[in-house]
């Protein structure tokens, strides 16, 4: 699993929201016997004007 976020990670993706899709959906092909997955990913200071803080983004899905 490390080397499945490792290898999305390196890849630069202006949103959260793929990156964490794209990691769930690579673990169920790598291991079917997941049933549900729940990611949360937060991007500490995100590049957006005016903003302070960090953003962060939920997925779950059931397969």
């Amino acid at each position: 699993m490390y080397n499945i976020i490792r290898e999305r990670m390196s890849v630069p993706t202006p949103l959260l929201e793929t990156i964490v899709m794209d990691i769930g959906n690579e673990f169920h092909r790598e291991y079917p016997e997941i049933r549900a997955i729940n990611i949360s990913i937060r991007k500490m200071n995100p590049p957006v004007e005016g903003m302070q803080g960090e953003a962060c983004v939920s997925w779950r899905r059931e397969f």
